[in-house]
């Protein structure tokens, strides 16, 4: 369809969303256009969210929409508060449980009391907790994610939100919840030309090869991927692995080598231009992340293996790292043959001085800037110890516990450590709505 400011195309997913975009600057292009209006289209999450932002802005809405991290906390509190006399149960996993129940009746308009009607332990539990948190939420001025829509549907009712002249839901089944069944025809009724779109499916034939293990199965499927970009190099190929996650690896390495020599060379960074994994990799494992998880850890009184001990101490996300890396190397050895096992923050303190006295008095020079850097970290620690402060000051604490090592060092970050490093700046960040629910 013919894309306008007055129209917006609403997919069911984020990857229809990216795919219908590619094609419409694909035809922008084709057309010899140089400069072009971004097309409206939006995944439904985004397009709920930007229509809540309207009715901030259009109507002055008063009620802060909850953010999901804090969310999530006000479940596990509610939970916790309403199973005190079960120690065995599994808060976070029952909060999770309760919070999908509530999505559900909100989704498919299931008046909160007909759970009752199953007169069990469980349903009276789902009762009481999904009582606790609209209280909650009512008497805080929240809205949740679970009654958005709804929200919504009441707004354009009410004329408070201005209307598309047409609206077109691409790729979701033909059956939608009630709760997404009354905003379609809310527009409907208020004049909308709401039509819907199948993704288009184009039968192949196919068939079946086995193989003797899962590296094999692995590395010829990469294979037949490359002959076929090899022989159609505009062609998109889809590779689907099943429990992608447990052959990230395996896959990642495979597609390098058949795809991107070069990023395996020493030294050398992976561009990764000719494909993408749709499951990224978890912020925690990134290096940088890592190491700051591992300070924050011993902050919070947590024991540290050994091991871990020696990444921090030859992290290169610390000040000084490339100027010390000799010293913070000889003075690992001294670490390794004096260390326990585990150690928390005042015996790997008292360890590290120990270490630095028999350097020195070998005339060996001790990597003071990790050092100092070490006891200004076990200052700053101590304070934080007994300090009682909202979610908002503790984002700001935790982010200057970190400068007291130096982190993420001097030297310049690449691409991927720069992301990272905002990823998880947007993760603290997040902290602060947790002040909005707890």
């Amino acid at each position: 369809m013919e894309h306008s400011r007055h129209s917006i195309t609403v997919t069911a997913n984020n990857r229809l969303a990216r795919g219908l975009l590619a094609k419409a600057n694909t035809h922008a292009e084709a057309e010899g256009s140089t400069a072009w209006e971004r097309p409206a289209i939006l995944p439904w999450g985004a397009w709920i969210h930007n229509l809540y932002d309207e009715l901030v802005l259009a109507h002055g809405e008063t009620r802060a929409l909850l953010p999901a991290l804090a969310e999530t906390f006000l479940w596990e509190d509610i939970v916790a508060e309403h199973t005190t006399n079960d120690p065995l149960l599994d808060v976070s996993g029952a909060a999770d449980s309760i919070q999908a129940a509530w999505w559900l009746l909100c989704e498919y308009e299931v008046p909160l009391k007909a759970v009752l009607a199953y007169a069990t332990a469980e349903a009276e539990l789902l009762d009481r907790c999904c009582s606790s948190f609209f209280q909650r939420c009512e008497a805080m001025g929240l809205l949740d994610a679970a009654r958005l829509t709804r929200r919504l549907c009441a707004a354009f009712e009410k004329g408070e939100l201005p209307l598309p002249q047409e609206v077109l839901f691409y790729g979701f089944d033909e059956e939608q919840t009630p709760t997404r069944q009354r905003l379609i025809s809310t527009l409907e009724r208020k004049g909308v030309r709401v039509t819907h779109g199948a993704a288009t499916l184009h039968p192949v034939p196919g068939k079946r090869v086995e193989f003797d293990n899962g590296d094999l199965e692995v590395r010829s499927a990469v294979r037949w991927a490359a002959a076929r970009l090899m022989a159609e190099p505009k062609e998109r190929v889809a590779i689907v692995v099943p429990q992608l996650a447990h052959q990230r690896g395996r896959l990642l390495h495979e597609l390098e080598e058949a795809l991107e020599p070069h990023s395996l060379l020493p030294g050398a960074h992976p561009q990764r231009t000719l494909f993408n994994l749709s499951l990224g990799e978890a912020l925690s494992t990134a290096p940088l992340v890592h190491d700051a998880l591992l300070w924050w850890r011993l902050a919070a009184g947590a024991t540290l293996q050994h091991g871990e001990l020696l990444v921090l101490l030859r992290s290169p996300f610390c000040a000084d790292a490339e100027e010390e890396a000799e010293a913070r190397a000889l003075f690992g050895r001294e670490l390794s043959r004096h260390g326990r096992p585990e150690m928390d923050l005042e015996a790997i303190v008292a360890l590290t001085e120990r270490c630095a006295e028999r350097s020195a008095a070998h005339g060996k020079v001790p990597p003071r800037s990790w050092l100092s850097g070490l006891a200004r970290f076990c200052e700053e620690s101590q304070k934080l110890a007994t300090c009682v402060q909202p979610a908002a000051r503790w984002r700001r604490a935790l982010r200057e516990l970190l400068a007291t090592v130096g982190w993420p060092g001097e030297r310049a970050l690449d691409s991927d450590e720069y992301q990272q490093m905002q990823s998880l700046g947007e993760v603290l960040d997040g902290l602060a709505s947790l002040d909005l629910g707890l």
